[in-house]
């Protein structure tokens, strides 16, 4: 009897053991990455440069809790957890509470990732993706501190993904849960919008039948109805109720205003393979390091495709089937987007950013694929040093945060343009340079009311008369100035949206009317 249980006990004590050595060799490798992160964020301080971070510490530093100035933007949910950790950051220092958001979220997403490729993946391919998560990117890693969209923290629900469909459930209501969660996770962020489409797939492919299938739209439908309840009626700040319910900051997708198989063509040695370098002062020798890298992640995600075709049983490798075509839905998505970036000259990482998203998926599944055959280890480290070598350049090169907080004043008045004495409430009380900022927010105010208007609109004189209540809740003259120079910057050609220069002149006409009654 006694033998009996000391045997049980070494059994318990040894799958104990195991478990907290995989935990450790997890949390190592997530707090290893982490330390890149916060060291390059030591260095170079990205998030001064980073528009959208510095205008959102500012209104966490002078507003109250409100449902408009904890959300980015409506597509954003996710980001009012973050600032909520933001705001409860703040109760314990005075440091940026964005960078420590930021931080925090960048390693729970890390975290979630590694756990699921330990689970799901045998050992060689975990320790390659951990080593690849440490220094990642130079696309990725200034995410790590800055608070700027929510693609890159988005990145663990492919995963997630993967892990719901590796670990099924006898359990009825198993379905159901996963389809409310992946509609949080659309609501987390709408980078998530194809998760669902792939879950209901597979279990299409799965031949469960209806009921499974039923459930798994029932939790999804209820959260999606949610979501849009609150998106059509909860206030997220100035005009942002008038943007479609797929739009993204304004913008929709198009197939008819985008080149979208030339784009899919060019993804992969176009903005996938700059991403891996995201520097524009990279030399020629790192660029051609990159393109080989490319190719090589390229090969890695071919292979997995390869033997996933040679299963004979889609449940052996469904989830490797699942996220090869998530990664290609997500590209066919990216190809059609206005945010698709194709210019010639490699730029820095903010217009890489949609693929930090879809980044760290395209790694694993690549590792996997190569762990299939015979030195495709070598191949897999091969990509993780030029990944290095251009993490280590990106810390030697990269530039100084810009210094000009015009943008800033745009990120704001975009946003609370209809609420004028909170919005200046909140540049009166920031540190930055006041007179960019009034400038920032006149621009910004009249992008939001005329993009997409001509001056034959029948609210143009509504519109213009906004500007007028925007200028007059300005007590000094000097401000009035300086709002004035950006809503006419606003109207410069060259920027986006483009406004029509008819609706500025209706503006000066009729701030001259107005000058002439009080005379």
């Amino acid at each position: 009897m006694n033998s009996t249980r000391s045997i049980l006990n070494l059994n318990s004590n040894s799958g104990l053991l195991k478990f907290l050595k995989a935990n450790q060799l997890i949390f190592l490798f997530a707090i290893l990455g982490s330390a890149v992160r916060i060291a390059f964020g030591v260095m170079h301080t990205p998030w001064e440069g980073a528009a959208d971070h510095v205008a959102w510490e500012m209104v966490l530093s002078n507003t109250g809790v409100a449902y408009d100035t904890m959300i980015h933007y409506p597509h954003e949910g996710g980001s009012i957890l973050m600032s909520l950790v933001g705001r409860f950051a703040k109760l314990f220092t005075d440091f940026n509470s964005l960078v420590i958001s930021a931080v925090i979220f960048d390693l729970i997403s890390r975290l979630i990732q590694l756990y699921v490729v330990f689970k799901l993946f045998k050992r060689p391919v975990f320790y390659l993706f951990a080593a690849f998560t440490v220094f990642s990117t130079p696309a990725i890693i200034p995410f790590g501190t800055i608070n700027f969209g929510l693609h890159s923290i988005s990145s663990c629900f492919p995963f997630i993904l993967m892990y719901l469909i590796w670990r099924p459930s006898s359990n009825p209501k198993y379905e159901r849960w996963c389809g409310a969660f992946l509609g949080l996770a659309l609501w987390f962020s709408y980078s998530n919008v194809i998760l669902f489409p792939i879950f209901i797939l597979h279990l299409i492919i799965s031949k469960k039948g209806s009921r499974p299938i039923l459930y798994a739209l029932g939790g999804f439908l209820a959260i999606l109805t949610l979501h849009i309840s609150v998106r059509y009626f909860a206030d997220a700040g100035f005009h942002l109720h008038e943007f479609g319910i797929v739009s993204i900051r304004g913008e929709s997708f198009s197939l008819s205003e985008t080149d979208t198989w030339a784009h899919l063509y060019e993804f992969w040695t176009g903005p996938f393979s700059d991403s891996l370098v995201a520097n524009p002062e990279a030399k020629s020798s790192l660029i051609k390091l990159s393109r080989i890298a490319s190719m090589i992640l390229i090969g890695g995600i071919l292979l997995s495709i390869f033997f996933v075709a040679k299963s004979k049983r889609h449940t052996e490798n469904a989830h490797i089937f699942s996220g090869l075509l998530l990664i290609f839905s997500f590209v066919c998505l990216y190809s059609i987007s206005p945010f698709y970036f194709d210019e010639p000259l490699i730029s820095n990482y903010v217009l890489y950013r949609h693929l930090t998203y879809i980044f760290p998926l395209i790694a694993a599944l690549s590792f996997w694929g190569f762990s299939q055959i015979k030195w495709g280890t070598i191949l897999s480290v091969g990509a993780i040093v030029a990944g290095i070598i251009s993490t280590v350049f990106l810390f030697k090169t990269f530039p100084e945060p810009q210094k000009d907080k015009t943008v800033v004043g745009w990120v704001l008045g975009f946003k609370f343009g209809h609420d004028p004495d909170k919005l200046y409430e909140i540049v009166e009380n920031s540190n930055e340079n006041q007179d960019q900022l009034y400038k920032g927010c006149g621009w910004g105010i009249a992008s939001a009311l005329f993009q997409d208007i001509d001056p034959t609109h029948p609210e143009v004189a509504s519109k213009i008369q906004q500007i007028h209540t925007c200028l007059d809740a300005l007590p000094e003259e000097l401000d009035r100035q300086q709002f004035m120079q950006g809503v006419h910057f606003a109207f410069e050609p060259y920027l986006e949206p483009q406004l029509n220069p008819g609706i500025f002149d209706m503006i000066i006409e009729s701030l001259r009317a107005e000058t002439s009654t009080e005379k």
